[in-house]
């Protein structure tokens, strides 16, 4: 049997953001709340996506020495100073 709570004092801006999350993905604002609880709590898995933090730490020490060096590569040109740009 399914239970129901009542979760009180919640400001607007919070309320706002979970109506427009939830519309995002095409739920009812309460399957998108208990995803939330479940996911956050353990209960179901969170996808890669929702993992990413918005960062390139997932990319950390997955680069072979060559694609490392060949990054340096690439991008040394943005190491270089253009005289004429700064007289």
């Amino acid at each position: 049997m399914n239970k129901s709570i009542t979760i009180k004092n919640l400001d607007k801006n919070l309320v706002d953001r979970l109506k427009f999350e939830a519309k995002k993905q095409g739920v009812d604002i309460s399957v998108y709340i208990v995803t939330l609880l479940k996911k956050s709590l353990g209960f179901q898995k969170k996808s890669r996506q929702e993992d990413d933090k918005n960062d390139l730490s997932q990319q950390a020490g997955t680069w072979t020495q060559k694609e490392y060096e060949d990054f340096l590569k690439n991008i040394s040109p943005f190491n270089k100073i253009d005289d004429e740009l700064w007289q």
